[in-house]
């Protein structure tokens, strides 16, 4: 089964036909330390008191790969940074984008790049700073970008989906090409037991739902397909909506771990 996704954003609450269907959504996480994210591949800078680049690196954090200048110092907002800074590729082609000042304005950064392929940053002389104080050296470095490690979770803490029109359950992965789904449905009389037990946001180990017998009935599981570029976050959903084991009103629950995940 294919997921529908586009670039956007679990409990959700879903209605379908007459009656309300109430969906958590968990993510199981493997009995093991989050999935590092990769050290940046950085250029030493020498530290400075005056205003001067503190880093070039390759960053894995955020939505895509990028590359980052950090300053020691915030950086005047009106000054093109285009005319100053230069990325080319391998072939020594200019690569085309533009720079984003983060919000502290004390870090450059240039997400327009392919995960691990190298690229040349040339910065010139004359950046201001906030205060005024310019730069006085060019830099000339070489820089290798890092692919993001694989994520996947639900996307949303709670939507109302009507039973037509709907995307569906939103889940946001990176790096993930299939990810593994069970649907439960929970026991009326369990409703008050389930809410005190389940309720918290997070992650779930396999221990935490041992006990899920007494209150929940699976009645759906499924592998689903994310079609999704490498190296970028996307919001994807699945088609809960579809699904005639979600049909009956009730309280619903999912859980959700890649494919092929064996740990927990």
């Amino acid at each position: 089964m294919n997921l529908r996704h586009r670039p956007g954003s679990g409990p959700l609450i879903a209605r379908f036909g007459t009656g309300w269907l109430l969906l958590f959504a968990l993510l199981l996480a493997a009995c093991q330390k989050d999935t590092p994210v990769p050290e940046p591949v950085s250029a030493e800078v020498a530290v400075s008191e005056d205003f001067a680049l503190q880093s070039i690196e390759g960053s894995g954090r955020g939505d895509r790969p990028s590359i980052t200048l950090r300053f020691n110092r915030p950086l005047a907002q009106t000054q093109d940074f285009g005319k100053l800074l230069t990325v080319l590729d391998s072939d020594g082609k200019p690569v085309e984008g533009a720079w984003v000042l983060d919000q502290d304005d004390q870090v450059l950064r240039f997400p327009y790049v392919t995960a691990e392929a190298s690229y040349r940053v040339k910065l010139e002389a004359g950046l201001v700073a906030a205060d005024g104080s310019t730069l006085d050296s060019a830099r000339d470095e070489t820089i290798e970008a890092v692919a993001i490690p694989p994520i996947v979770g639900f996307a949303s803490q709670g939507s109302v989906l009507p039973s037509r029109g709907t995307d569906g359950l939103p889940l946001l992965a990176v790096n993930v090409a299939e990810v593994d789904v069970e649907f439960f449905r929970v026991a009326p009389n369990q409703l008050t037991r389930f809410f005190a037990e389940y309720s918290r946001q997070g992650r779930r180990w396999n221990w935490d739902l041992q006990g899920i017998g007494q209150l929940a009935e699976s009645v759906y599981a499924n592998r689903f397909r994310l079609d999704a570029e490498p190296n970028q976050r996307q919001v994807h959903h699945l088609p809960v909506q579809e699904l005639t084991e979600l049909q009956p009103p009730g309280v619903y629950f999912a859980v959700l771990r890649p494919a092929g995940d064996f740990e927990g």
